[in-house]
Order: C-alpha cells, then sequence, then structure tokens
C-alpha cells in the first residue's frame, strides 16, 4: 500500500480495522459463552486450534476431522471446497447442539457470525449433549 493511499484512506482504515477489531471480539466472547454452557472452560475460545477441537467435541464431531483443516497446505485452492464445506457442518451441528435448526446455522452463525455466537453464548438458549458425528 502506498504512502498516499494510506494518507488518502486513513479514515476508512481505520474504521475497517475498528469493525474488525470489534467482530474479533464479539467471536470471542460469544465462544467463550457458549464453551461455558457447554461445560468446557470458556478460556479454550482464546487458544487457537484447541479452540477448535474444543467446539468439534461440543457439537460431537471427532477430532480427526481438524486433519482436513490442512488441506489447503496441502491440495492449494482445491480444498477450499472441503473446508467450507466442513465449517457450514460445524454450524449445522452448532445450531443442533442448541436446539436451532438449518435457517439459525446457515444464515445466522455462517454469515452474521458474530451477532449469532453472542446469542447462543448470552442468551437463553440451552446446550444439549449432542450425538456422536464421523
Amino acid at each position: 500500500m502506498s504512502p498516499e493511499f494510506a494518507a488518502e484512506h486513513r479514515g476508512f482504515l481505520l474504521a475497517k480495522d475498528l469493525f474488525q477489531i470489534a467482530t474479533g471480539v464479539a467471536w470471542l466472547a460469544g465462544a467463550w459463552g457458549i464453551f461455558r454452557k457447554a461445560g468446557q472452560p470458556g478460556w479454550a475460545a482464546l487458544v487457537p486450534g484447541y479452540d477448535v477441537w474444543v467446539l468439534f467435541r461440543i457439537t460431537g464431531i471427532s477430532g480427526w476431522w481438524m486433519a482436513s483443516l490442512l488441506l489447503p497446505f496441502v491440495a492449494g485452492p482445491l480444498a477450499a471446497p472441503v473446508v467450507i464445506g466442513l465449517f457450514v457442518f460445524v454450524n449445522l451441528r452448532l445450531a443442533k447442539s442448541f436446539g436451532q435448526d438449518a435457517g439459525f446455522a446457515i444464515i445466522g452463525l455462517t454469515f452474521l457470525a458474530p451477532i449469532f455466537w453472542c446469542m447462543l453464548g448470552f442468551g437463553n438458549y440451552q446446550y444439549k449433549e449432542p450425538t456422536k458425528a464421523s
């Protein structure tokens, strides 16, 4: 980025950065609440990698599926549909774990994640142990 561009768009860049920080903090807070409701330590939301492991555990997904997250490093962009599909699957399982339907998962947890994660973490949603997914 050129210094001229940065100087001309300083306000926009600052607003973008503040928005990214706010959405990240909201997601972390929601994840903390979700983990606590599921009987897991809330601080697990702060540890990269371990947060995914805990999320898989509370949604009933085998931890071995974490290996598929390494596909982009092995197969490059061809693996993107697999990883995106896995995240949609995790969102569906998370919604089901809190008694919600596929619409909640697809629209809310996938496209409006920080808001809906906070809703699950701090709203009146009750966690129920999911069945195991292979």
